[in-house]
């Protein structure tokens, strides 16, 4: 059973905690994506470098901070869809702007909190194997 708000919250204060919670998600996949990029910009600066344990130690940090900050992100998602629902329910302006989509099926909280963190993942996943890879090959033998 979800959970409802207060018998009397004013309108303004749940429009005020909205925006607050959205501005927090947002500000969260930004940092997600400014982050990730640096680290994605060091490992295809270091792709070949001799060390390779380094780049792969960045392709693991990589891959925990996508995977704490989507943890992160499908919490906080879960809360701003329930300020939305509650939103909507003393908002009926809202309430008919957020059924007006031109698409149906895409949500941005969806794209946000499954499909980049799923995509970043996938891309550290894949750039550690390669990296630990290379790290387990024997030499080449030429001195």
């Amino acid at each position: 059973q979800r959970a409802q708000l207060p018998a009397g919250t004013p309108p303004a204060e749940v429009r005020e905690l909205l925006n607050h919670v959205d501005t927090i998600f947002h500000t969260r996949i930004n940092f997600l994506l400014a982050t990730e990029a640096l680290l994605f910009a060091g490992v295809a600066r270091l792709f070949d470098y001799e060390d390779v344990g380094v780049p792969f130690a960045i392709c693991l940090g990589g891959l925990l901070l996508t995977l704490i900050m989507a943890l992160s992100l499908l919490n906080l998602s879960k809360k701003l869809g329930w300020l939305q629902d509650q939103y909507r329910a003393v908002s009926k302006l809202y309430d008919v702007y957020t059924d007006v989509r031109q698409f149906r099926t895409l949500n941005t909280r969806v794209l946000y909190t499954w499909v980049v963190p799923f995509v970043l993942a996938t891309f550290w996943v894949c750039g550690a194997c390669y990296f630990f890879q290379q790290l387990t090959q024997p030499p080449s033998g030429n001195f």
